[in-house]
C-alpha cells in the first residue's frame, strides 16, 4: 500500500492531534515489546498533525523505526479505519474518546485504556479490549500481542457496527 504496509502485515492505527496525551509513547513501547516474529509483521500507522521528532527518536531507540509510519493530519480517516487491523488507543487522559465510536462504526477492533470516557462501549459491545486503570504498560503490551495472535481479531468482527446500530450513542 502507499503507507508501506504489506498485505501480510497487521496494520495498527493510532489517531490523535496531541501525541503526548494520546499515549503514542505507550503504543511505541507496546510495538517494541512484541515477540520478534510478530513485530516483524506489524506496522503502526500514526495519523495526526503533532510534532514527531521525540517519537521518531523513541522509535529509533526501541529499534522499531521501520515499524512506524507517520501520515500527518488527514481528512480521510474512514479510509484508515477500513484499512487497519486494530485501533490502538492508549491515552493518558480522554474525556470521551469519540475515536472509539468511529472505529466501532467501521468494524475496526480496538485496544484502548480504561481512562477513555467511552471505553465502556468497547467492553459492552465486545468490539475489542480495554486495559484497566491504573494503567500497566506490561499488561497493555500483553493485550496487544494476544490480540494480534493468529485470528484473534476475528472474534471482534461485526460487534462494533451491531452495537452502534442498537445503542443511543
Amino acid at each position: 500500500s502507499e503507507l508501506g504496509v504489506a498485505k501480510s502485515e497487521k496494520m495498527l492505527l493510532l489517531v490523535g492531534a496531541r501525541f503526548q496525551t494520546k499515549g503514542l509513547d505507550r503504543a511505541l513501547e507496546a510495538v517494541a515489546s512484541l515477540p520478534t516474529e510478530q513485530r516483524a509483521k506489524t506496522k503502526l500507522v500514526i495519523v495526526g498533525g503533532d510534532k514527531q521528532a521525540a517519537y521518531l527518536k523513541q522509535a529509533q531507540q526501541l529499534q522499531i523505526a521501520d515499524r512506524i509510519v507517520f501520515t500527518g493530519a488527514r481528512e480521510d480517516l474512514v479510509r484508515f479505519y477500513h484499512a487497519a487491523d486494530l485501533l490502538v488507543h492508549p491515552p493518558y487522559t480522554e474525556n470521551t474518546g469519540t475515536i472509539l465510536i468511529e472505529a466501532m462504526l467501521c468494524d475496526l477492533p480496538i485496544l484502548a485504556t480504561g481512562v477513555c470516557g467511552f471505553a465502556f462501549h468497547v467492553t459492552d459491545s465486545h468490539a475489542g479490549k480495554v486495559c484497566p486503570e491504573p494503567f500497566s504498560q506490561a499488561q497493555f503490551n500483553t493485550m496487544l500481542s494476544e490480540m494480534l495472535n493468529a485470528n484473534a481479531l476475528d472474534i471482534f468482527s461485526g460487534k462494533g457496527p451491531a452495537y452502534c446500530d442498537k445503542t443511543d450513542l
